[in-house]
């Protein structure tokens, strides 16, 4: 998309866990905020923006964290996943995302949800599989985003912890 339009392609995350502010829990992340920006980068990001997940933050109505989005910092196309929920109480999501833009005149890319077996890959999955120790099952969802990503499968589990920060406990599984 941000080739299309001769513009740097940024994607926005989190300098923490969202959930940590809002359920007072955050769960163990996949990969350090630095792996994270590496990662978006080897992915073609010119540009990546963690924000703060503070109170402020939080109760921003989704209209008006989109108009940050594009003010703010110049975002002339905008990519979620499906499941995108933001703003106040997550009252924004993925359809409101995409009417908002084509009233814009911005173009919005919703991905479809990505499943192996039926079941969605997804961040809260893999890392549920790695602390039950289900390795393999891990591995193979990786492959999975790997694959969605790249159209190829990856040539090694390196490949997996170098490309998509999969950890993988030497001590444990070696």
């Amino acid at each position: 998309m941000a080739d299309s339009q001769s513009v740097a392609a940024a994607v926005l995350t989190f300098s923490g866990h969202p959930d940590a502010l809002v359920s007072g829990k955050a769960p163990a992340l996949i990969n350090t905020p630095e792996d994270r920006e590496r990662l978006l980068r080897q992915f073609g990001m010119d540009r990546v923006i963690a924000l703060p997940f503070d109170e402020k933050l939080m109760h921003t109505p989704w209209r008006d964290f989109l108009a940050r989005l594009i003010t703010e910092y110049h975002a002339a196309g905008l990519v979620c996943g499906d499941d995108f929920r933001f703003g106040r109480r997550g009252e924004g999501n993925a359809s409101l995302l995409k009417a908002a833009c084509e009233e814009l005149g911005i173009p919005c890319l919703i991905v479809p949800e990505q499943t192996v077996d039926g079941v969605r890959v997804s961040s809260p999955h893999i890392r549920g599989l790695l602390e039950s120790g289900q390795l393999e099952e891990a591995v193979r969802r990786s492959a999975v985003a790997c694959y969605a990503a790249e159209g190829i499968y990856p040539p090694s589990v390196d490949y997996l912890a170098e490309h998509y920060g999969l950890q993988v406990d030497q001590n444990r599984y070696v």
